[in-house]
């Protein structure tokens, strides 16, 4: 008779951790957002003309997403960091031996009610390959931020031969091109500290 109350009081635990378990993923679903909110803003270049969008960036670079962290919130703004493998440098010479550090304007929401990027922008996703457009910042580091700012390769990677298939897609070749006849803006520039080391 022991034995069998100490069976049914294991059997009872069980089911009760099952069901708190379920309940918790069930809270944890309903919480999450099903909406994007797309934000509004005014550039000063033509975020459509790749020649513009190029020459406006301080480095453009094909890289694979293999990680994302937790959004940063800071004075009403979000920013969501990712670590990127480089796989080839189209403007600016960024290191390729090991991944980087980025950081892309816009992301999930505090409350988690949405997520928030410009219009004709999107959050990377990890494993997938973009071509980026990104800002050396005052201290170094690397931002990602505004329309068109990462595109996402239309041809898949794989790791067998990853550059023959980023090399194939269409959008490669126009950025290739926008690098060649690029439109420079004048602005401020700073320089990444993750430039690839040279040779003195």
């Amino acid at each position: 008779m022991l034995a069998s109350s100490k069976s049914k009081k294991g059997f009872i635990l069980i089911v009760s951790i099952l069901l708190a378990v379920g309940i918790f993923f069930s809270i944890g679903a309903a919480h999450r957002p099903t909406k994007t909110s797309y934000m509004h803003g005014s550039f000063t270049i033509d975020i459509n003309d790749t020649a513009q969008l190029v020459g406006d960036a301080d480095y453009v670079f094909v890289g694979t997403v293999t990680d994302e962290a937790s959004p940063i919130y800071e004075d009403d703004l979000i920013y969501t960091p990712y670590t990127v493998d480089v796989l080839e440098n189209i403007k600016g010479d960024l290191m390729t031996d090991k991944e980087i550090p980025i950081l892309k304007f816009g992301g999930l929401a505090k409350d988690h009610s949405a997520y928030y990027v410009f219009e004709d922008d999107a959050l990377p996703i990890v494993d997938k390959t973009y071509i980026f457009c990104a800002y050396a910042q005052e201290d170094g580091s690397l931002m990602v931020s505004g329309p068109r700012s990462n595109v996402e390769l239309s041809t898949e990677t794989t790791v067998q031969n990853e550059s023959a298939a980023f090399r194939m897609a269409s959008e490669y070749t126009e950025f290739q091109n926008a690098a060649q006849n690029q439109i420079v803006s004048d602005r401020e520039r700073f320089v990444s500290i993750y430039e690839a080391k040279t040779d003195a």
